[in-house]
C-alpha cells in the first residue's frame, strides 16, 4: 500500500506496506485524514518518499518495522497494532 501525503509544502509517497497486512488491522486510510508517523525520508526511483516505521491515524497505531528499519514480523512485512502514542510524531495530510 502507497499513500500520498503532503508535509508542508511537500508531498511524498509513502511506502507502508502489503494491503494484505494493512488489512489484517482493518486500518483504513482516507484523503484528507492527518496523519502521525515515524519513519526515514529517502528517493525513490528519484522519488520523495517516506519509509514509516510507525504510522498513527485516529484510533490506529501500527508498526511496520523495528527501530532499525527492518520489517516486523517473519518474511516480508507485517505489522502489529499497538496502543498509546507514538514519540516525536511527523505530521501529514493525506493527498
Amino acid at each position: 500500500m502507497h499513500l500520498m501525503v503532503k508535509i508542508g509544502a511537500k508531498i511524498y509517497e509513502v511506502q507502508v506496506a502489503p494491503v494484505k497486512f494493512v488489512n489484517i488491522y482493518q486500518a483504513a486510510f482516507q484523503k484528507g485524514d492527518t496523519v502521525e508517523m515515524i519513519g526515514a525520508k529517502i528517493k525513490l526511483q528519484g522519488v520523495d518518499a517516506i519509509l514509516p516505521r510507525e504510522i498513527k491515524d485516529g484510533d490506529y497505531d501500527l508498526v511496520y518495522r523495528d527501530e532499525k528499519g527492518k520489517p516486523i514480523g517473519n518474511g516480508h512485512h507485517a505489522a502489529s497494532l499497538r496502543t498509546g502514542s507514538i514519540s516525536s510524531p511527523r505530521l501529514g495530510d493525506l493527498r
